[in-house]
C-alpha cells in the first residue's frame, strides 16, 4: 500500500454504541481531509486525528461532510491527493503510473 486517503472521517462519538475508538497510526503515508462545517466531525477533531496518525491534513473550508449530499460528485481533487501520496511514498511512481490509474478509475 502506497498511502491512505481519509476523506471526512466521522467522529467516533457519533457511534457511541460501537465501543472504544483505538485506531492505530497507519503504517504508510496518509492524508486526512476535513471541513469547517462537517456535521460528522468538527474540524479540530479531524486535525487532532491527523496529528495522532502523523497524517498530512487538508481543510476544505465550508464543504460540509464532503459527500454527495453536500454537492460532491466525481471529485478530481481526490485523484490529485492519491497521486501526491503515491509520489511521496514511491519516488519511482511517475506520470505513466498516474495515467494507468486514470484509465482504470475514470
Amino acid at each position: 500500500m502506497k498511502g491512505v486517503l481519509f476523506v471526512a472521517p466521522a467522529s467516533p462519538a457519533k457511534f457511541r454504541f460501537a465501543g472504544a475508538f483505538g485506531a492505530r497510526r497507519p503504517d504508510t503515508l496518509s492524508l486526512v481531509v476535513g471541513s469547517e462545517t462537517d456535521p460528522w466531525m468538527p474540524l479540530d477533531e479531524a486535525r487532532t486525528l491527523a496529528q495522532r496518525w502523523n497524517s498530512a491534513f487538508v481543510n476544505l473550508g465550508n464543504a460540509g461532510h464532503i459527500n454527495t449530499a453536500s454537492g460532491f460528485g466525481p471529485w478530481p481533487l481526490a485523484r490529485h491527493f492519491v497521486e501526491t501520496l503515491a509520489r511521496r511514498a514511491a519516488p519511482e511512481y511517475d506520470e505513466e503510473d498516474a495515467e494507468v490509474e486514470r484509465r482504470a478509475y475514470g
